[in-house]
């Protein structure tokens, strides 16, 4: 459930949009719903390519490391990725400047936009922990909420490096050897401790 809870909690601010006349960063919670659609934002299975239907661009928030560091309870950390997909229509290589640097919605800005957003941000941490404390209260009638949540909140690993991907990055049957510009973004784990007498899911 802790998975779930961080991811769910980390697309619902990335698809928030940022208050205007306010830059997006870790204290406004605010998002990048100005620049991507909310339906172009969401969970999906490694390596986090998007699904067919998928617009322009696509952002796709997934789990690639869960562990524990402590045998007398549970200190487990929870990785997260975030893959950022961008059509390239049939475009000479020489053109492939326009998708990377375009301004506000080129890949590298859109990375830099999440960045400023997900990094050091404990909006992330509270909705990951108002996800566990409402599946708690529903499976208990209402009785108990999670004792231990997440304390520390993700933080830029690494920024990723471009790559080029064919149709089938976007599960279809097209043929084009380059169909989007990807750019998968790395984020420490965040940390949810629990000591053995007080161990929820």
């Amino acid at each position: 459930m802790s998975i779930r809870a961080l991811a769910l909690a980390t697309v619902d601010l990335l698809r928030k949009e940022t208050p205007e006349g306010q830059t997006i960063n870790c204290r406004t919670n605010g998002g990048i719903g100005k620049l991507v659609d909310a339906k172009n934002i969401g969970v999906r299975p490694p390596p986090g390519s998007p699904s067919a239907m998928a617009g322009e661009v696509y952002v796709a928030v997934w789990c690639p490391s869960w562990t524990n560091q402590s045998k007398e309870g549970l200190v487990e950390e929870y990785g997260l990725n975030v893959t950022v997909s961008r059509r390239a229509p049939v475009k000479p290589d020489d053109r492939y400047q326009d998708l990377l640097t375009a301004w506000p919605t080129g890949l590298w800005a859109l990375c830099e936009a999440i960045r400023a957003c997900l990094h050091l941000n404990y909006n992330v941490v509270d909705g990951a922990n108002t996800y566990l404390n409402n599946a708690i209260r529903n499976m208990t009638g209402g009785q108990q909420t999670a004792a231990n949540g997440f304390v520390e909140p993700l933080y830029l690993v690494d920024g990723g490096t471009v790559q080029k991907q064919g149709g089938s990055w976007f599960q279809s049957n097209q043929k084009e050897r380059t169909a989007a510009l990807v750019q998968t973004m790395r984020f420490a784990p965040s940390v949810r401790p629990q000591d053995a007498s007080s161990t929820t899911i």
